[in-house]
């Protein structure tokens, strides 16, 4: 198989700053394009009645450190991958939009860190990369971050 395209969702975490270099590493390696991708929600409140978006110059302000927090991402994945990086922002539910892009680019393979988080707090909020991996079109490599507590046994 050979990965060209290669999709790497960011939130801008140290899990997803891990699995970003993982990804830009790769990229490097087989030469492949490589897109970091950030799915953002706009701050907003729900009613019943619908949905209403907050301050005009707040969600200005939401994006403008959203393209500028992707600008400082690809600089460390250009340094990585020794090649230029893309960068994407969409809106929108972050696993169904992840998903949507994957389709449409089509991509080979997505990157994505996990979070690690297991039992009550996984269920209580679910897990993005989870949903992704469920019903990605493509293969999807997940990078956790090492604990830092050694475990016994």
């Amino acid at each position: 198989m050979s990965w060209k395209r290669i999709l790497c969702p960011v939130d801008f975490s140290e899990h997803s700053r891990s699995a970003m270099l993982a990804a830009a590493r790769l990229a490097g390696e087989l030469g492949a394009e490589l897109v970091l991708l950030h799915a953002a929600q706009v701050p907003s409140t729900v009613f019943p009645e619908g949905i209403v978006i907050r301050d005009a110059g707040l969600v200005q302000e939401y994006f403008h450190d959203i393209n500028r927090r992707l600008d400082d991402w690809k600089t460390m994945a250009v340094a990585v991958a020794g090649r230029n990086v893309a960068t994407s922002t969409v809106v929108g539910v972050p696993y169904s939009e992840i998903v949507s892009v994957a389709e449409q680019g089509p991509f080979d393979l997505i990157v994505m860190g996990t979070h690690g988080r297991t039992g009550l707090e996984r269920l209580l909020l679910g897990s993005v990369t989870e949903k992704v991996v469920r019903i990605a079109p493509c293969p999807v490599l997940t990078i956790g971050l090492k604990s830092d507590h050694a475990r016994s046994d």
